[in-house]
Order: C-alpha cells, then structure tokens, then sequence
C-alpha cells in the first residue's frame, strides 16, 4: 500500500538542521559468503569481536554455523546441516546451541570451532533454543513442541505442556532461570512458566503474531512480531503496553523479528516491510516509549540482532550489519523551533519513487517567502538540493541509490520548517 511519507507537525514542532557527518550508525560487515548467497537469521556475540551466526548456507534449505573471531572480518562454517538454522545461544563463551528447520540440534563446546549433531527427537521444525547453564536448556517449534535437557544435550525430552499444539507454532523461548521461562508464539500469545515447563499460563497479548521476545528481568521484557507489533511488560507478564511505533513505519506491513536491549532503556528491533521491500533497524532510548530509524535497507529483511555489549552490535538478514557505537550517527545537529498554522507547506509524490519526484508548494503556507529543498542521505549528507523555490517542480532523484532519504524544507534564512521521509526504489 502506498502512502505519503510527509508526515508533518499540525501545531509546533522541533525540526533538525543538518550539517556534515564523520561516521556512519551500521556498517556491512564481511559476509561468509557473497550477498545474497545465504540468509543470516540468528546471531550470538561473547564480546566484541568473537561471535556465531546461522542461517541458510545458500538461501535454499541447507543450514550452516558461521564462526569469528575478528569482528566480523572472516569467518569460518566448522557445520552444515540439511535444514537451515533458526536459532542460536550460548550460556558461556564455549558452550552453545543451535536448532534447525528440520529439528535439528547441534552442540559446540568451543565457541563455535567444532559442532556435533544431537538427536532432539523430532523432526518437527525448530525456531528457538535458550539454555539457563550449559546443561539445562529447551527447544521450541512447530505445532507446539516443547523439548527440554538437563544434561547438555545428551538427551533431549519432550514436554507435554498446556499448550494447543494444533494451532501453536512457538517461535523463540527465553528462560531467566530453570524455573521461570517464557515462550511466545503465532497465535499472538505469551506463555509463562514458573515450574521448568512443566505447566505454562497463557497471556493474550494481541491478535497479531509473535516472532520474538526478550527479558532483561524477571519482571521487565519486550514481544515483538507481526503487524508492527512491539509490547512490553513491567510485571513479569501480568500486563503488556503496546510500544508499537505507528507513526515511524507501515505497522501493517511490517513484521519483527529480533529484538534485543542492552538496559533498561535502550533497546532495538529489527524486521521488515514486506510491502515496500525494506529491512528496518529501530532503536529506543526511554523504554519503548519512542523509536528512531537507524536503517532502512531496501530489498533486506532484518532477521536477528545481539549486542555483546552496550554499544557494539551485529544484526543480521540477507547482509551482516555492524555497529560500534550503539547504531547513534555522528550527525551534528542545531535544533530550529518554528509554529505552523496546522497546514504542511508541500506535498512530495509519487512516494515511494524511482525516477521523479514532484514538490507541490500549499497555497495556504504563511512563510510567503522563496523555499530551499534538500534531500539527506541515512548519515546525514547532503545528496540533493534546489533552492529559491516560489512554484511546483519537478525533481530528478533517479540517480540515488535505494534507500530511505530526509527532506527538508527551509525558509531564506535556512531555518527549516518542515521535514519528511521518501523513499527511493
């Protein structure tokens, strides 16, 4: 579905004006094998430099265990499996698990040098893995299946828990203990169990589904998934607020896959707009109460993202993304505060575009003064400008690469008064 992406202040707003920037938020990193080639899905990193990523050894079926030590400079595939990789954990810097699409698991005790298959009992696909020690840890997947070890993987057991295995597919599990743990799946609700999985109470969260969740407590966690669907909880699950960010993507076209924060404040999802073919990475700094952009890559689906540290992360999908300082752009920035009088001074179509672009000054403005338009790139640089505009006009944007631009418009005196988002196809 198509829509205007000018969307502008009605009363007063606070606006940003642009200068140079130094240093780019997320970075490609190098890849095990050319783009796109294979699909990277899930991530564990132990510290900056030294982490895991899995997926899909060629974009099909297969499945491969990707290892470095260097920060995402190269890496090496130690495992390939037939079904590709959903899921990645680690309870210490050595051991770790990864499940399949087939029901597949595989075990390192090395960091991810050497993997050894396990057999898990199922072939039902699996889609998540958590371990509390590095011995006791559960599986989730398809029609509600439930495993659970107690002895690092040497036998895993199936669980017959409360939960409608006919129409539950559970996506990703996270436990804070080995008695409380969380399970979220496609039916848009939350499982909590207080007696290792033994029994599970539903929440219903919302009609959407949920591909994703994380606790940084016992008390505090995040779901994300469908729909644009964000929700968090303060009191270990009693009561979720949604946090979806509405006005910042097309939340009915836009799905989350991973998410991840670092405190109690900041935090990141990432996903997709299926409708305009974007991967997204969002970031919050207050809890969820406000999100900001900090990637929009056409043609890429964001699948999973982790940060070993506060401000050194990897999110993964079609490329490997990587940033050491929290995703924030070295953008500097001076704020100009202006009033409308509840109108927008243009309007900018088609939106999204190829080609042209067209400015349609409102007649109703009250600048009542010649405009500059200028068009910024996801770091902050300046790509395109016309200035001294006083009619409508046409503008050549098909020499920018794909991508999610900032418009701005701005009276003589450079101060901006109004801004948006096009997106170049």
């Amino acid at each position: 579905m198509k829509k205007t992406l000018t969307r502008l202040i009605l009363t007063s707003i606070s606006l940003l004006s642009i200068s140079n920037t130094t240093q780019a938020q997320w970075v490609v990193a190098n890849t095990p094998n050319p783009v796109p080639a294979s699909l990277y899905i899930a991530t564990h990193f132990f510290n900056g430099n030294k982490g895991v990523t899995v997926g899909s050894a060629t974009g099909g079926f297969a499945g491969s265990a990707y290892q470095t030590n260097d920060g995402a400079q190269s890496w090496t595939s130690p495992i390939n499996a037939n079904g590709f990789f959903n899921d990645v954990d680690f309870p210490n810097s050595n051991v770790g698990y990864a499940v399949s699409i087939l029901g597949e698991i595989i075990k390192t005790n090395n960091g991810g040098s050497i993997w050894n298959f396990q057999t898990s009992g199922t072939n039902n696909a699996l889609f998540g893995v958590s371990f509390v020690s590095k011995d006791t840890g559960w599986a989730v997947g398809d029609m509600g299946t439930l495993l659970a070890t107690t002895n690092g993987g040497t036998t895993w057991n199936t669980i017959s828990a409360n939960i409608n295995a006919s129409t539950t597919t559970l996506f990703k599990v996270q436990f804070l203990n080995a008695n409380l743990g969380y399970t979220v799946g496609g039916n848009g609700v939350v499982y909590k169990t207080t007696n290792r999985a033994i029994t599970w109470t539903p929440v219903a969260v919302s009609g959407n589904g949920i591909r994703n969740l994380h606790f940084l407590n016992s008390n505090e966690g995040y779901v994300v998934g469908t729909n644009g669907t964000i929700f968090k909880t303060t009191n270990g699950g009693l009561n979720w607020v949604n946090t979806s960010p509405i006005n910042l993507v097309d939340t009915a076209n836009t799905k989350w896959f991973g998410v991840h924060f670092t405190s109690t404040d900041t935090g990141y999802v990432v996903g997709w707009d299926d409708n305009i073919d974007v991967g997204y990475i969002l970031k919050t700094k207050d809890g969820g109460t406000t999100w900001n952009t900090q990637l929009a890559a056409p043609t890429e689906a964001m699948w999973g993202i982790h940060f070993p540290t506060k401000d050194t992360g990897y999110a993964v999908g079609i490329n490997i993304y990587k940033t050491i300082n929290g995703g924030d752009s070295s953008v500097t920035t001076s704020v100009s505060t202006i009033t409308l009088k509840g109108t927008k001074l243009i309007t900018v179509y088609p939106n999204p575009t190829s080609e042209n672009i067209t400015i349609q000054l409102k007649t109703d403005n009250t600048i009542n003064t010649p405009l500059n338009f200028a068009i910024y790139n996801n770091v902050g640089q300046l790509v395109l400008q016309e200035n001294n505009i006083k009619n409508n006009f046409n503008l050549s944007v098909a020499q920018l690469p794909q991508g999610i631009y900032t418009y701005t418009v701005a009276a003589e005196d450079g101060s901006v008064k109004e801004q948006g988002k096009l997106i170049k196809r």
